[in-house]
């Protein structure tokens, strides 16, 4: 547990995004993936049918596997 506490203080000192900023760019991803925009690579998002019913899927799958559940 400790040695996961200290990465984590490090990954926190080292990174320089404000508290707002990361705020910020959570609600632009939102945004983007309620406008069917993959967030990771912004490719378009697709309807597809999988085992467990349907869920978007990036268009760029294999090399990018961002799914969102279809409501």
């Amino acid at each position: 547990m400790k040695t996961i506490y200290d990465c984590l203080i490090s990954a926190k000192a080292s990174c320089n995004i404000t508290k707002n900023e990361h705020i910020k760019e959570i609600y632009e991803m939102k945004e983007s993936i309620n406008n069917n925009i993959c967030p990771r690579c912004g490719g378009n998002l697709i309807e597809k049918a999988g085992k467990y019913g349907k869920f978007f899927g990036c268009e760029n799958y294999p090399k990018c596997k961002f799914i969102k559940k279809s409501k």
